[in-house]
């Protein structure tokens, strides 16, 4: 990298007009694209039965998710330990007594939600259904659901799951969820480009 520093000053004496265009070539990343979490360093302590997070980057506040099986969508269990965590660290106290293996996933302001399953998965209009996944605003006037392109009302929402009214008029199709970060897809994860949760066992590992 000092050679090719060397290499531009050593141009510059041919044209101001080219300078703007080395300088940006030097660039190492886009400029505005938020810096991604990770990677994330996991301690369990087997004395106080602690498991502490703790990773990089992001843009708070962060979001812990806690589900026992490595796709979230399939998980029997999934918490939510922290919705609004503002340092770049977590201490999930007494996890390792729950007596089976967890995973672990960390959100930041600007992750895309996901949308993993409904319940139930139909309903005449008017009907409540609940969807869960991860990543939904807790204000529930900045998520949008739709049915076919069809717009539902949200009227319960949390970090993990969102409650809709069938919409009137409303046909079988995709269920599209929207947040302020993105749109999901029901259903659409847990494939190879999905993000890989921190794991740890019962011993510590």
């Amino acid at each position: 990298m000092d050679g090719i520093y060397r290499y531009t000053w050593g141009l510059l004496w041919i044209a101001v007009m080219f300078t703007p265009v080395l300088l940006q070539a030097e660039s190492p990343e886009p400029t505005g694209v938020p810096p991604q979490v990770g990677p994330i360093i996991l301690v369990a302590d087997s004395k106080s039965g602690d498991v502490g997070l703790e990773w990089g980057g992001g843009t708070p506040p962060f979001a812990i998710v806690r589900a026992n099986h490595q796709c979230f969508r399939d998980a029997d269990h999934v918490w939510a330990l922290g919705t609004n965590i503002r340092s770049h660290k977590f201490v999930d106290a007494g996890a390792l007594r729950l007596g089976e293996q967890m995973y672990y996933q960390v959100y930041d302001a600007n992750s895309m939600p996901e949308a993993h399953w409904l319940s139930p998965d139909g309903g005449l209009p008017g009907k409540e259904i609940t969807i869960r996944g991860a990543g939904f605003d807790q204000d529930c006037s900045k998520n949008s659901v739709y049915i076919a392109g069809a717009p539902a009302r949200v009227v319960e929402c949390s970090f993990i799951h969102l409650v809709f009214v069938a919409p009137e008029n409303s046909i079988t199709g995709s269920v599209t969820v929207s947040t302020p970060s993105g749109a999901a897809l029901l259903g659409d994860c847990c494939n190879e480009f999905s993000r890989q949760p921190v794991t740890w066992t019962s011993d510590g590992r």
